[in-house]
């Protein structure tokens, strides 16, 4: 009962505060006239703090038993809304008893920075321990420049913490009592026990979080929070089978050939939408009752990017109803990121697909795309990055992509390409990333780039 009373804390503070404004100017206003209205005023006002911050401060401090919160940011936010209670409350007193007019302009003039400071350490627990900063000191993302020289841990899997996980497990919270931003409380857990088992992804309480559906309220990140994308989850997965490793170097782990692709993408880049993909021009929000209805089907869409209107689907290879294909078809707009992989679409629908002309990224890897479908896709104008690997199309199908003028990267792991015709698919696509997986590219001095066809046989036939 009280965990649920503490649950209203983030609701109820935000009345003293709002008084406590409107006091102050009526405070400001009444030393031109004793006898005003806001003079008279301020003991109502006065007790409205009182009692409302009393209940804000016992809710705080119900909700900080919890531990999901930094002890001593936590400690001083408390502290300053005791003070606050108890300034409130003799500020009334004194006022009521006109008693020490002099104590009362102290009190008032102490109660301004004590209210400021309140609210910023409420703020630094909420939104973090920059919030309210004038510090520009933030985690900054390590640049890969050589993917086998990286570290494991610190280029590869703290940066997916780092953006999907430390808003609500690191210094400034702890949701469950557990953080995730540094080696030592990785390992610590958190009040579930042990986080990771080495060797042993699928045991691991932190992968199984990962891949629950997101209806599951065990899930993490919480469904309405930025998703990792499947990259991520399988990165994160071989970090833990590989030994929970927090020194080793990407080259010191053995390398499944899909991994080899995933941490090449992420060197390269190029798995994501980037600002710079998004269209320049400004794009209505997409319907939100249309929204919900794709979320009800239990369907990640969200946007990009902060305060964008621009969605990216994930569609976790669902089989989904006629409603929610035509719900996407009518804010296919605002789509520029779809990740289908292992989700088949009828003919109709790859024909549609053509519809969505703002999509810059499709992920349809081991989907039923064929030659036939691929024409759809053509019409893609604006598309960036496509994962056609393990499918069934041919060197025929990519004839008709050739006409994607803003295609960079091409991905044909495990297809059934012609060998033999590799030099002519080269032809079709001389400014493309073409990625066919676990393959060594040797460059001769004269730049000319040179595939060993029995190399690249072995990889496409796996």
């Amino acid at each position: 009962m009280s965990q649920l009373f503490g649950q209203f804390h983030p609701l109820i503070l935000h009345l003293p505060i709002g008084i406590w404004t409107i006091a102050y100017l009526f405070k400001w206003l009444s030393l031109k006239n004793k006898e005003s209205v806001f003079e008279k005023t301020l003991p109502v006002l006065l007790l409205v703090i009182f009692v409302s911050s009393f209940f804000t401060s016992l809710s705080g401090y119900l909700l900080s038993l919890s531990g999901a919160y930094e002890e001593e940011l936590v400690n001083n936010h408390k502290l300053a809304g005791i003070a606050l209670t108890i300034i409130s409350g003799l500020l009334y007193w004194l006022i009521k008893k006109d008693i020490s007019l002099k104590f009362q302009h102290g009190l008032w003039i102490a109660s301004a920075p004590i209210l400021f400071i309140t609210g910023h350490w409420g703020g630094s627990l909420t939104h973090g321990e920059d919030y309210l900063s004038f510090s520009n000191k933030t985690y900054e993302k390590p640049i890969i420049e050589n993917i086998d020289e990286a570290l494991v841990y610190t280029d590869v899997i703290e940066p997916i913490f780092a953006e999907k996980c430390w808003a609500c497990h690191s210094a400034k919270k702890q949701k469950g009592e557990l953080r995730l931003d540094g080696e030592k409380w990785i390992l610590k857990g958190g009040e579930t026990g042990d986080l990771l088992i080495p060797h042993k992804s699928a045991d691991s309480d932190l992968y199984q979080r990962l891949v629950m559906d997101t209806s599951d309220d065990d899930h993490m990140p919480p469904s309405r929070k930025p998703q990792l994308s499947e990259d991520e989850v399988k990165l994160v997965a071989w970090w833990i089978d590989a030994g929970v490793s927090f020194d080793k170097k990407v080259k010191e782990l053995d390398q499944s050939p899909e991994i080899k692709s995933i941490l090449k993408r992420l060197a390269n880049k190029e798995t994501e939408v980037s600002v710079s993909d998004l269209p320049e021009t400004e794009i209505k929000a997409a319907n939100a009752a249309t929204l919900e209805m794709i979320k009800e089907s239990r369907i990640t869409i969200l946007p990009v990017a902060q305060n964008s209107n621009y969605l990216t689907v994930n569609l976790l290879g669902k089989t989904l109803a006629d409603s929610v294909w035509q719900n996407f078809e009518s804010v296919s707009e605002n789509i520029v990121s779809i990740k289908a992989a292992e989700t088949n679409f009828t003919p109709e629908r790859w024909n549609s697909l053509a519809g969505f002309k703002n999509l810059r990224t499709l992920n349809i890897s081991g989907t039923n795309v064929d030659n036939e479908a691929l024409k759809s896709i053509a019409q893609l104008a604006e598309l960036c990055v496509l994962n056609l690997n393990n499918t069934k199309i041919t060197e025929v199908g990519l004839e008709h992509l050739k006409s994607l003028q803003k295609l960079r990267s091409l991905y044909l792991f495990r297809t059934e390409i012609d060998l033999n015709k590799w030099e002519s698919i080269q032809s079709l696509f001389p400014k493309i990333v073409l990625d066919t997986g676990n393959y060594q590219v040797p460059t001769l001095k004269s730049d000319t780039t040179i595939f060993r066809k029995e190399d690249l046989a072995a990889t496409l036939s796996e």
